[in-house]
This record gives C-alpha cells, sequence and structure tokens, in this order.
C-alpha cells in the first residue's frame, strides 16, 4: 500500500518550507516546518525509502533537516539508510551514503553541546571533548558516493557534474564543520581557509565547464555558506553565477549578511565559536 498521507504530508512540508524560506527574511521556523513533516511521515519511511519513484519526495526533506541540524547542533529526526540499492537523486545527489554520516555528526555535535559527548549511546567520560569526531572524521575522509550502473545513461552531463560537484562539496563541508566544532575562530584558520577553499574550487570548477541549460536547482547553499564565512572574495564571486538557481541565490543573498557579521567578530581579534554566533545572531533558515 502506498502511503498517499505521508507522501502529501511531506510535499507540503517542503513547499512550505520554501516558502517560509523566501517570505521571510528573519526567521528560523522553515526548519520546524520540516522537522514537523518528517516526524509526521516517519512511520512510514521504511516503506517510503524503498520505492525509487519517492526518492526526491524522501530525500530531499531528510537533507534539509540534517542541514539545519549541523547548524544549529540538534538531532535530525530521520536516519536514512538505503542498503539494498544505490540511490542516486536530483537532489540529493549522490550523498545518499553521506547521509547518515552526517546524522551521526549531528548526533555527536548535540552530544557535545550537551556536555556529554556520547559515541553510538556509549558512555564517553574518558574521551577528551575536542577528541569526540576523530572516528567519524576518518569515516568522513574516507567516504566516497556510490555510483549507480546506469548513472551515465539515466542523466544527462550536467546533472551528472552537479550531483558529483554536490558530493563532494558536502564531504569537505561536513570536515569543516568538524573543524570548527573543534577549534574557534583565530585558532587553526589554515585548514578552516584550506577546507573553504577546496569547496570554491569544486562549485566554480562546475560553474566554468558546465552547460547550465535545464538545470532547476544546485544544492551547494550549505557548503558555500560556511566557506564564505572562512574566506573572502571567492564566495561573493560565485554568488552572480548562482542566480541561475533563484531559491539557492535568494537565500545565499540573506545569509551573506551574517557571514558579514562573522567576518567583523573575527577581525576583532576575539577566539568565539562558530556555533556560538550561530546560536545568538543567525536569524534566518540554511537551505542545503
Amino acid at each position: 500500500m502506498i502511503p498517499q498521507d505521508a507522501l502529501c504530508v511531506l510535499l507540503l512540508g517542503q513547499a512550505l518550507f520554501v516558502f517560509e524560506v523566501l517570505a521571510d527574511s528573519s526567521t528560523t521556523s522553515a526548519h520546524s516546518i520540516i522537522q514537523g513533516a518528517l516526524i509526521s511521515a516517519k512511520p512510514w519511511y521504511p516503506l517510503l525509502s524503498r520505492v525509487p519513484a519517492f526518492d526526491t519526495v524522501t530525500f530531499c526533506p531528510v537533507l534539509m533537516d540534517i542541514v539545519g541540524c549541523l547548524v544549529h547542533r540538534k538531532v535530525p529526526i530521520i536516519r536514512m539508510c538505503v542498503q539494498d540499492r544505490i540511490v542516486a537523486d536530483r537532489y540529493a545527489g549522490l550523498c545518499s551514503t553521506l547521509l547518515p554520516l552526517l546524522y551521526r555528526l549531528c548526533v555527536r555535535s548535540h552530544a557535545a553541546k550537551a556536555g556529554a559527548a556520547t559515541v553510538d549511546g556509549g558512555s564517553t567520560d574518558r574521551e577528551k571533548p575536542e577528541d569526540c569526531y576523530t572516528d567519524i572524521e576518518r569515516s568522513i575522509e574516507l567516504w566516497a558516493p556510490d555510483i549507480p550502473l546506469d548513472f551515465f545513461t539515466a542523466y544527462d552531463e550536467v546533472e551528472i557534474q552537479m550531483m558529483t560537484t554536490q558530493a563532494n562539496a558536502y564531504r569537505l563541508a561536513a570536515l569543516l564543520v568538524i573543524h570548527r566544532l573543534r577549534f574557534p575562530f583565530g585558532d587553526q584558520d589554515t585548514l578552516g581557509q584550506y577546507y573553504a577553499n577546496c569547496i570554491f574550487h569544486e562549485i566554480s570548477s562546475f560553474f566554468a565547464y558546465s552547460n547550465m541549460h535545464g538545470a532547476g536547482a544546485f544544492p551547494v547553499t550549505f557548503p558555500l555558506f560556511i566557506s564564505m564565512i572562512e574566506v573572502e572574495g571567492p564566495g561573493e564571486d560565485l554568488l552572480e553565477n548562482l542566480q541561475r538557481f533563484p531559491i539557492q541565490s535568494i537565500c545565499m543573498l540573506k545569509l551573506h549578511g551574517f557571514v558579514r557579521h562573522i567576518r567583523r567578530v573575527k577581525e576583532s581579534g576575539d577566539n568565539v565559536s562558530l556555533f556560538d554566533l550561530v546560536e545568538h545572531d543567525l536569524t534566518y533558515a540554511v537551505i542545503p
């Protein structure tokens, strides 16, 4: 039986999420909307995840939730893990096998924020807080997307390049998140800048070599956002190219104000945490 109600809830949640992002420049309620939709549809996810035709409907809100949880150090609603097939989706791209690692990173970050860093449900009282991300970091460093057998025939060249770029950008963004969970600004900045420049390179290479005809969305707002916090210049150059994707462009232009705020804080010489600034000063939703 196809859970029509669950599909409707997910589609409505995504539509309201986009509306909230586009309509209001000072809100984080979009994340609450998508989490509410996922809570309602969660009992049906084991069935939905087995149907390839539903992939965009099911993977898109999970990615939206995970991005919000990475930014705000919360626990995502659903741990998406498809084991019986290789998923390639026009929104979540080739990131389906990265999502469980990002889920674990969110859980670990939330636990560390609460002062009780846990490892997959186990106690780590003897582990230093700055080391609680080591195993996840290693897994993400070694991660590479699984490629479906029909990938190069089922998708056109632009879609293939877009999904490959997205996968590389999210892997690097996760490593940058871990770096900033460990170190405040002013500490180990060189490595943070390295990750940021690698992300800029991935995205700019896509724009340089891809024919954009027919492309509808380019979900790299989150990697671009955290990279612009680290390095000024290349991200601003990419904003013009991002205008080809209205939702991502509008969101990034609104997030740019927060990026400039963080840069001013960094210039003051204060060694502050990115996530402390997010908690106190970020008033706009971050999208994938």
